[in-house]
């Protein structure tokens, strides 16, 4: 269920989307490692001028850009889109322009669909993983908590509950658990085989005594939460080891309480709206204003491929890339050469010359815009105090823009 809340302050650096510490506006330094990476980024780049849509129409072509975009044959809408507001604006102009639409990197994101699709979901949101559960177990490595600096603090409560760490957790990402305030316990482990080595375990229980410190967590545990995010994995067909994982999850259930938060990114915000305005989550071409989808064939990266083997025939395509980041184009949208549109903050380094780039507010930082939290149950509205504030249109104005007549 979705929770809209007035205006707020947050941080949109990571889909935690966390609050000032005791309700002041400034986060202050020490608030989260990731932010201010995210910061130090934004104030090396060279400013934005400020400049009203007629203006930044006028200096940039966007005329003649809109004109190619319209006169193309094959039309790709991607990028790294995080807002609600940019992608229902990205989600329209897919539509009115038969264009396909998917996310870049959306790979991770879509082997949860597929094992969601296939087997259904034991889910739980960041709350109820925080104020429930009596045993949380986190499945990743020391790279969650570079992404996610203050996961440990949003899921620690008052009380003293264990945490078991399986895969490749370092001292020092451990550390940040226990001055949460857990008590920890890390294993080493290799998490393509979890699942199969939890099943083992959990048989192997029915008919002895657990003697171990986690055969105790588990057993005494009347609810456990099991954490981990797709994105971090790192290995083929991540879709079978979610299923496997439910399936473990499915069968504790018969005795204990127990369900999983796959944590995702801010990305989860189009693949919530697409499934609203289409009834899919992306990976859609659309053709006379109907919904194709296609998760295996209209991968941003599969039209890249198609488009650039198509030889001459591609300078009839272009592509719009949509970005809500303080991040560099992928080297493989540079390399491929196909004529592009950007609109985002950050002025791209292109290597061709048929590029066009609007300047745009970045969305949550300095603007308001409407986010998705992690687990994709919570809906946020607000931005960040600290934002670099700049008079320039926000990027779903630009692709509104795009799709007038």
């Amino acid at each position: 269920m979705n929770d809209v809340n007035d205006n707020r302050s947050l941080c949109s650096f990571c889909s935690l989307l966390c609050e000032p510490l005791d309700g002041h506006a400034d986060f202050g330094e020490t608030f989260c490692s990731r932010r201010n990476r995210e910061l130090d980024r934004l104030r090396s780049a060279p400013p934005l001028p400020a400049l009203s849509v007629s203006e930044v129409e006028k200096g940039f072509e966007f005329a003649g850009a809109r004109t190619r975009w319209q006169k193309a044959q094959r039309r790709l809408v991607t990028g790294r889109i995080r807002s609600v507001e940019t992608a229902r604006s990205a989600v329209r102009l897919a539509q009115c322009y038969g264009a396909t639409i998917d996310l870049w990197e959306s790979e991770a994101t879509f082997e949860s669909i597929a094992s969601m699709q296939r087997s259904g979901s034991y889910a739980v949101s960041l709350t109820e993983a925080r104020d429930l559960s009596t045993l949380i177990i986190v499945i990743g490595s020391d790279a969650m908590l570079e992404d996610y600096p203050r996961l440990p603090i949003a899921l620690s409560k008052a009380e003293r509950i264990p945490v078991l760490l399986l895969g490749d957790w370092s001292d020092r990402a451990c550390g940040a658990w226990v001055e949460a305030g857990f008590d920890v316990l890390a294993i080493s482990t290799e998490i393509e085989h979890l699942p199969r080595s939890l099943a083992q375990s959990f048989v192997a229980a029915q008919s002895m005594e657990w003697d171990s410190r986690v055969g105790d967590w588990l057993q005494r545990s009347r609810y456990t939460s099991v954490v981990w995010s797709t994105q971090h994995l790192g290995f083929l067909h991540a879709d079978l080891w979610i299923d496997s994982m439910q399936q473990w999850i499915a069968t504790r259930n018969e005795t204990h309480r127990c369900g999983a938060m796959v944590w995702g990114g801010l990305e989860g915000a189009c693949q919530q709206v697409c499934t609203w305005l289409t009834g899919f989550p992306g990976r859609i071409q659309f053709r006379d204003g109907h919904a194709e989808y296609d998760p295996y064939r209209h991968s941003a990266s599969r039209w890249l491929e198609r488009t650039r083997s198509l030889g001459r025939e591609s300078v009839d395509s272009i592509a719009i890339w949509i970005d809500e980041s303080s991040d560099d184009l992928p080297n493989e949208v540079i390399e491929s050469g196909i004529p592009m549109i950007v609109v985002g903050p950050k002025a791209p380094h292109s290597r061709w010359e048929t590029l066009h780039w609007f300047p745009s507010q970045r969305s949550g930082f300095g603007a308001n815009a409407d986010f998705f939290r992690g687990d994709q149950v919570v809906q946020v509205r607000g931005c960040d105090p600290q934002g670099i504030l700049v008079e320039l249109p926000s990027v779903a104005t630009w692709l509104r823009r795009l799709t007038a007549p």
